[in-house]
Formats: structure tokens, C-alpha cells, sequence
């Protein structure tokens, strides 16, 4: 008996529209702010707000926890770090990353994005 096997694949395009494309390999991933509100929430990850202070008209609900780079020094549990935008952020998790901090994602559109979604806020 002859047994052969073919191999038919065939991009989908419709599926992947809209999608972003993939972070370089080795730079942190996405995290959807809603993602994000319930990863705090539930203590399965901690927030960490990377925006210079004086630029901070509102900050995530201090009930979140949110933390400071400087407070993760031996941190191992999930971290996502909000900036004012994704490029803001992204080398702070880099950073984190490699001082063993992680796993570790960036917020995806920033503070900003998690404001306009109405996630809890408190004045700065």
C-alpha cells in the first residue's frame, strides 16, 4: 500500500487584517488594558507606571497597586508596564527583563488607551 501525503497551505488574509504584526523576537509582547485591569485585579500581575511624574495628570487607581520601576529589584511574578505610549514603555521592559524580572509585557496604547476604556483612574 502507497500511502502519500500532500501539503496544501494557504494564508487566510481576512483573518489577519487588522492584527499587528509581531514584536521583534527578544522584545516584550502586548498587553491589552482590560487585560491588564483584570490581571491587577486579581493580583496575577503588577502594574507599573513608567510615566515621569510631573507628566502624571491622572495615575491607575492606586487600589491596583501600581508600582515604581525601582520597587521590582527581585520581582518574578507577572509585570506590565504602562507608559504614555508603547514606544515609552518598551525599553523599560526591556530593561526589566533583563534584570530578571518576568515575565514582563507593555501595555498596548498606553496610559492613554487604559483612560479612554474608563479603567479606574485617580488625580495624580
Amino acid at each position: 500500500m502507497l500511502i502519500t501525503a500532500t501539503t496544501h497551505a494557504r494564508w487566510e488574509t481576512s483573518l489577519f487584517s487588522g492584527v499587528p504584526s509581531c514584536p521583534p523576537l527578544g522584545a516584550p509582547g502586548l498587553t491589552s488594558p482590560r487585560a491588564a485591569y483584570q490581571d491587577a485585579l486579581w493580583g496575577r500581575a503588577r502594574l507599573v507606571d513608567v510615566r515621569p511624574h510631573g507628566a502624571r495628570d491622572s495615575v491607575v487607581h492606586p487600589d491596583l497597586a501600581p508600582r515604581e520601576e525601582s520597587e521590582l529589584d527581585g520581582c518574578a511574578g507577572p509585570v506590565i508596564v504602562v507608559g504614555e505610549s508603547e514606544q515609552q514603555a518598551a525599553p523599560v521592559a526591556a530593561r526589566l527583563a533583563g534584570r530578571g524580572v518576568g515575565p514582563v509585557t507593555v501595555l498596548a496604547g498606553g496610559f492613554a488607551r487604559w483612560a479612554q476604556e474608563q479603567l479606574p483612574t485617580a488625580r495624580a
